[in-house]
């Protein structure tokens, strides 16, 4: 699925686009991918004010003014485009039919959509998606199954660390185990432990305090990075499509996907390893186990 930079840029184009919108019509082609019937869930979204888009790890949660809350877990492969109906006239998508809504003519072809008073959020080539329907209680207990965002406030190296007592499972299983930090997948780990300076390999078991410092630090280093990287994506978008905003290229990333290619640090050539039968790329020099032999104090 997207990770978590990839989710904040929706966040923020939901954000400025559909906050303080009310929502006009939805458009959903698979049905089995709603917590509910399509009925209950369109009588429920229609007509609600749109208050903020939250996300926690790769959840997105529009928080709605009866209280409730609409989440979207998108699954791999998808495309999300966020268009502002007030711009895209011009390239055929929208005509302003409508004294009261603008009518978005191809949402047909999405699997699931949006529309609001000037936007409308569309989502293509997923695989799987969950979209819920649910009280704020019930996003509160489904949120305690998972572990924190990495990036909240209420995270501190401490606590990191405290997620991983007597875990038993390499360095990168326990960084893409939502149960113990939300949002981090195959891409991001590899780069935390690239950017740590220690093998995905290395058993979570024998690292020391100072080591989940250097993980934990790492992480907000690779997470603020590929945000600001894709910000930066954003803006080049946004200025060549005239707002229509595309969600879901490849993050910025150091090592992941390029076995063979130069380490960007030393040069060394890039290896891959599998690691639960996903692969895992690291430089064999700028990465260690400092819980070997002779780099117990590295």
């Amino acid at each position: 699925m997207p990770e978590i930079p990839v989710m904040e840029r929706y966040r923020k184009q939901l954000d400025q686009l559909v906050t303080g919108e009310r929502i006009r019509s939805l458009h959903v082609q698979r049905e089995s991918w709603l917590n509910t019937d399509l009925h209950s869930l369109t009588n429920g979204l229609v007509g609600r004010q749109i208050l903020f888009i939250e996300r926690r790890g790769t959840d997105l949660i529009w928080h709605l003014d009866d209280g409730r809350r609409l989440v979207l877990q998108i699954g791999a492969g998808s495309r999300l485009e966020i268009v502002s109906t007030l711009q895209a006239v011009a390239h055929g998508v929208v005509s302003h039919s409508s004294a009261e809504a603008d009518q978005v003519h191809d949402v047909s072809h999405s699997q699931f959509a949006v529309i609001t008073d000037h936007a409308a959020m569309t989502i293509f080539g997923a695989r799987n998606c969950h979209i819920m329907w649910l009280t704020a209680k019930q996003v509160e207990d489904m949120q305690l199954e998972l572990g924190p965002d990495p990036l909240s406030r209420h995270l501190t190296p401490e606590r990191f660390s405290q997620r991983f007592a007597k875990r038993r499972t390499t360095l990168k299983s326990a960084l893409t185990n939502p149960n113990i930090i939300a949002g981090i997948g195959n891409q991001l780990a590899d780069d935390i432990a690239f950017a740590a300076g220690i093998l995905p390999t290395v058993r979570t078991e024998k690292l020391k305090e100072e080591h989940w410092n250097r993980v934990f630090f790492a992480m907000l280093d690779v997470l603020h990075h590929a945000i600001e990287h894709e910000n930066d994506m954003d803006l080049q978008i946004s200025s060549k499509l005239h707002e229509k905003s595309y969600a879901g290229e490849a993050m910025d990333i150091s090592i992941h996907g390029k076995t063979g290619e130069p380490c960007p640090k030393c040069g060394t050539p890039i290896e891959v390893t599998l690691i639960q039968r996903r692969p895992s790329n690291f430089c064999p020099k700028c990465q260690i186990d400092p819980t070997a032999d002779g780099h117990e104090n590295e």
